[in-house]
């Protein structure tokens, strides 16, 4: 399931519309865009180096992600 497909369910859709699977950094944005309200992540917040440093850094990445306009 794509963009296209979401932006489709988003007329359809009367609740809240979550995505979830296979959304990473890339291509989170493009999901909001395409009319989810929230989105679920799971192994894209684990970089792979799991250093503290590494996870505070991927944790800001997604965070900035969440005051797109």
């Amino acid at each position: 399931v794509g963009p296209g497909q979401l932006r489709a369910w988003r007329l359809l859709a009367t609740k809240p519309l979550v995505a979830i699977g296979g959304i990473t950094l890339e291509t989170a944005p493009a999901v909001w865009r395409a009319g989810a309200d929230s989105i679920a992540v799971i192994s894209a917040l684990i970089p792979a180096d799991p250093s503290p440093a590494a996870v505070r850094a991927q944790m800001e990445q997604w965070l900035s992600l969440s005051r797109l306009p």
